[in-house]
Parts: C-alpha cells; structure tokens; sequence
C-alpha cells in the first residue's frame, strides 16, 4: 500500500544561489526524467530480463539535458523564489550489478539519511578520527557517556574492570571510561553493540545506549 504524503520523510531542500529568472531569484534546482523508462525499452529487447515483485534495481542511466525550465519553489507564491527544473532524456539505460556503483548508492543513501535526521534535530557524533586527533576523540566519547545515568555506567565500568564505589558520581565514572576511549568510540561507529537496549528509564541522555561488549583476555 503505498505510503501517504505525510507519512513520506522529507529531505531538506539546500538553498544556492543561481542568478535570477526574469528578475526573480532562482536559490533551488531539481531534475525531470520522464521517459526514465524508455531508456531500457530497446535494451530490454536485446537482453530480455524477468523481474519479480520487491526486487530491487539499480539502473545507470545516459542522459541528455534536453529541457530546462523555471517554476515557483512554493506553489501558493508564483512570484517567489525560483526552482531551475533539468528536464533530462534518458537516451540509453542499462541494469547494473550492485557491486559496479554499490558504494556510491550507499555513500548517497546515507547523505540522505543524514539529512533526514537533520530535518528532524537529531544530532549523531561522527566517532571515526584520526589517531592524531585523540582529544577531540575524547571529548565525542565524553559527552556520548554523558547522557547516561550512573546505572548505565557502572554497567560499561564493570564491564571494562573501571573499579567505582557507591560514592563515586557519574562524572568520575565517565572520565574513568574515557580512558577506554579509542575502543569506545570504534564499537560506536562500527554498531558493535548488539541488539538489546539499556531501559529507557536507566538513560535520561539524547542517545540511545545499548551495552558494550570487551573482548576477553
């Protein structure tokens, strides 16, 4: 059943700055392939293919920017800010292996997963730095830890031989654990966190935490 407008998330729009159209700002751009499918027709003849229901294709296609043209950036200001519209013609389509161009449809997909969660103000630490830049590391690690509760922490110290007693706050517990930095922060941007959750009750932080698991000597 195909998802309602509303239901769709929305990639923010980058504002440019293009020049003017008739005296009117064009700051956005957008593409048009309506004979999208037309590219494969004749291929398809040569090489027929058979598909099925919820496969999923990755097509390269060979355009021509055959059009361009100008429409409002919003429909209810016809005389606001413009959008410049390529409107391109797919003269040759081909279906290629996803080891061909997998690495830049991921590096695309996660751009537009980064912007989505942009557009929805939430905030992810970019953990994988050089070594050089170990400070800076550090400091990622100590305001991730920072948003768990003393619970969660002793948790992480047990689990890294960090010794603590009943009077040791959660801030000493976290300067404790950012010694461990380096390990921390490579669990946290290769998600080798496993699957179950910290409660939500034992987090009052903007992340969600999930156990870490050492390697045993």
């Amino acid at each position: 059943m195909p998802k309602k407008e509303k239901d769709v998330e929305i990639v923010p729009e980058v504002e440019v700055d293009l020049g003017e159209f008739e005296g009117l700002k064009v700051v956005a751009v957008g593409v048009e392939i309506p004979n999208a499918g037309g590219g494969l027709r004749d291929p398809m003849k040569l090489e027929p293919q058979e598909f099925r229901q919820g496969d999923r294709v990755i097509v390269a296609l060979d355009c021509v920017v055959a059009k361009v043209r100008f429409e409002a950036v919003k429909k209810d200001d016809p005389f606001g800010p413009q959008r410049r519209v390529h409107v391109f013609r797919a003269d040759t389509a081909a279906i290629v292996d996803a080891e061909v161009i997998g690495d830049a449809i991921a590096e695309q997909t996660e751009k537009l997963r980064q912007a989505r969660e942009r557009a929805k103000g939430v905030q992810r630490f970019d953990f994988s730095i050089p070594a050089e830049e170990s400070d800076v590391q550090a400091e990622r690690v100590r305001l991730w830890l920072g948003g768990m509760k003393r619970g969660p922490l002793r948790n992480l110290c047990d689990e890294f031989d960090v010794p603590y007693s009943d009077r040791t706050t959660a801030a000493d517990l976290v300067e404790a654990l950012v010694e461990h930095a380096p390990v921390i922060a490579d669990r946290i941007s290769s998600d080798r966190y496993g699957d179950d959750e910290i409660p939500e009750e034992d987090n009052d932080g903007p992340y969600d935490i999930v156990s870490v698991e050492t390697d045993s000597e």
